[in-house]
């Protein structure tokens, strides 16, 4: 691993790096499996996109052998490449080692109680200030994002669709913070809108049962 160009691509924050190492270890892990699947049901284009994403991802964190296995097997597949097959399973060992190795290195740093202190901290927040909370993160590059993301997915339950939550997450665990700043913005308005017309049916309630 290039963990000193990892870093550099999260403005050296080691927190947030070593988060986003344990979210690729997490997503990731069946990659090989669902790239074969895909091949057995003759579609390349999803083994050859599945293949591309964990060649991005791997590249931004700094994993090089991952990145470059993952690199001959997308190209493999583009080309129809008679050994697809081998790639696979050169892609297969190379994922699963680091992988292995990933969990075993980060496995002993991991903050204890961390959630529960912000579950805690987001009890009494609202929606706004979840948000802001995010967004102001989210443009530093810094660790706490991600638990972050937690309280605004609380914070804007039943006013959001859970859909546009679970996209700003997927932007977040691919390293995309320009995408992330936009769908998190997108929330944002949606919010609003939602608050205001449960304000709006509140204020009409309260009418009706005035006899107004």
């Amino acid at each position: 691993m290039n963990t000193a160009d990892g870093l550099n691509r999260v403005a050296g924050n080691r927190r947030l790096y070593r988060q986003l190492l344990l979210q690729f270890a997490a997503k990731q892990a069946d990659a090989a499996s669902h790239i074969g699947a895909a091949l057995e049901d003759g579609d390349s284009v999803l083994a050859e996109r599945i293949a591309h994403t964990v060649k991005g991802v791997a590249g931004n964190l700094g994993i090089t052998d991952v990145h470059r296995s993952a690199e001959k097997l997308e190209k493999g597949i583009r080309e129809s490449d008679p050994h697809v097959r081998e790639l696979i399973d050169d892609f297969s060992a190379t994922l699963s080692a680091q992988i292995g190795a990933l969990n075993q290195a980060l496995q002993d740093s991991v903050p204890d109680g961390g959630e529960q202190a912000t579950g805690a901290h987001a009890g009494g927040e609202n929606a706004t200030a979840a948000i802001e909370r995010l967004r102001a993160l989210l443009e530093a590059s810094d660790g706490d994002a991600p638990d972050a993301l937690r309280s605004v997915a609380r914070a804007v339950a039943g006013i959001v669709d859970k859909r546009h939550v679970d996209e700003l997450a997927a932007n977040l665990n691919d390293f995309d913070f320009e995408k992330a700043l936009a769908k998190l913005n997108e929330i944002a308005r949606l919010c609003e809108e939602g608050t205001d017309d449960k304000h709006e049916r509140s204020g009409s309630e309260t009418e009706f049962a005035r006899g107004g």
